[in-house]
């Protein structure tokens, strides 16, 4: 292989591998966001006004004052061992829960990383618990996917309409990066074999 062949296969790859892992990865309409709180709290109608805006069919609020359901979720995952504050919203992303986040936060960027840190900090178990935007501790569930089941797939738009595959294994449902990772690194093989 010539030098000039082997910079072009070099440079080749390092452009595939790079421009697989500059953003992540992750499907936006698999996000949900359900928002327990109070419609008399300044901070839950804040948060409330937030999402209608910014993430409209993603959301929704349940409203502990006016919905027996809601107030009820809300004392049991105060049981969970969540602090008793409210706006209290819930990250799901592919069937489970990935996120618990306490206050109301109206950063845009936030709410789009928040998934991402979700699915990196969080596991089976575990779901990372954010204090406004710093992470503060987690929860421990029996399965997140069930949290997912009890909490939030009765808002969603559609109950019956799954978002993906039912697997709660993170490294393989969250991102498909590790498998085009490998593609790119099997296509640099096969680009090496056919420059010798």
């Amino acid at each position: 292989m010539t030098i000039a062949n082997r910079t072009t296969l070099y440079m080749l790859v390092f452009f595939i591998l790079t421009s697989l892992t500059l953003e992540p990865v992750y499907a936006t309409d698999r996000i949900f966001y359900v928002e327990f709180g109070d419609s008399r709290c300044p901070h839950c109608s804040n948060l409330n006004r937030f999402f209608e805006e910014h993430f409209p069919s993603q959301h929704y609020f349940c409203d502990a004052s006016t919905n027996g359901v809601c107030k009820s979720m809300l004392q049991q995952l105060r049981g969970s061992g969540l602090p008793p504050y409210i706006p209290t919203t819930l990250v799901a992303y592919n069937e489970s829960v990935v996120a618990v986040v306490i206050g109301e936060v109206t950063d845009e960027s936030f709410w789009k990383k928040v998934v991402d840190e979700g699915l990196s900090l969080s596991n089976k178990t575990h779901i990372i618990v954010f204090l406004g935007t710093e992470p503060s501790g987690y929860i421990v569930v029996g399965n997140t996917t069930a949290f997912y089941n009890i909490f939030v797939s009765p808002f969603t738009a559609s109950p019956t309409v799954t978002f993906g595959t039912s697997s709660t294994d993170l490294a393989t449902s969250s991102s498909p990066l590790p498998l085009l990772l490998a593609l790119a690194l099997l296509a640099a093989l096969i680009l090496m074999k056919l420059f010798k």
